[in-house]
């Protein structure tokens, strides 16, 4: 005799993952990895540090709120390289040389240099970042700058 598997575990066979299609699925898992990104930076947002992120050709992407209270400027005004306007004029071109120089040998940025805060005063930092990178490919960059002084 042949023996039919009862209906449930028929329709369970015919709808794989509860019902849900492969789209609802990948929906979920955006909404997800987008809230955690969302929950991250707004913690970050409260760090005493500047923070940033950029992209794989090192244009910022990123910046937490602390960067602007330093430094007076607004986050699209940070965007891509606009984050260079706020390194001192005496150091910005040893800056960008040696962040250029960096992400085209996608290695670790270390620098010691000052930027200008919104009072106009000269900080002195120290900027790291290092790459981040996702199944061996460089995604872009984390960075943090410190007050030195």
């Amino acid at each position: 005799p042949v023996t039919i598997p009862p209906i449930r575990t028929l329709v369970a066979e015919l709808r794989p993952n509860g019902g849900k299609s492969l789209r609802d699925l990948v929906e979920k898992i955006n909404e997800n990895t987008t809230y955690n990104r969302e929950y991250v930076r707004a913690s970050l947002d409260n760090d005493f540090q500047m923070i940033y992120e950029t992209d794989s050709t090192g244009e910022y992407v990123w910046v937490n709120n602390t960067y602007g209270r330093y430094t007076g400027k607004q986050e699209h005004d940070l965007m891509g390289y606009g984050w260079l306007n706020t390194v001192c004029s005496e150091d910005r071109q040893r800056v960008r040389t040696e962040w250029e120089s960096c992400i085209e040998e996608h290695r670790d940025f270390n620098l010691d240099y000052s930027v200008i805060a919104m009072d106009g005063n000269k900080i002195n930092v120290t900027s790291q970042a290092r790459p981040i990178k996702i199944t061996g490919a460089i995604k872009g960059y984390y960075g943090t700058i410190k007050i030195t002084s």
